[in-house]
């Protein structure tokens, strides 16, 4: 369903999980309109740094596949 895998810019692997929703994995076609990842992080990342995200969504029961690379910034939310 959802793998994710952030890593600092030397490649080091900060937190990676192969399926985020391993309990919780069918859904009805009907019920979904759009697939959504959001992480609340903290140490060892660090303010003003960058950051390689990587989110994959899968199919379980058919050959489906999404795969996402983004860098984000990691920044203070008041």
């Amino acid at each position: 369903m959802v793998a994710l895998t952030i890593r600092d810019k030397t490649g080091k692997v900060l937190l990676q999980e192969a399926d985020l929703y391993k309990d919780n994995d069918i859904y009805h076609k009907d019920s979904i309109n759009y697939l959504r990842c959001a992480v609340s992080t903290g140490s060892p990342m660090q303010w003003e740094e960058l950051y390689d995200v990587t989110v994959i969504f899968w199919d379980k029961f058919g050959t489906g596949k999404i795969e996402n690379r983004v860098t984000i910034k990691c920044i203070d939310i008041p």
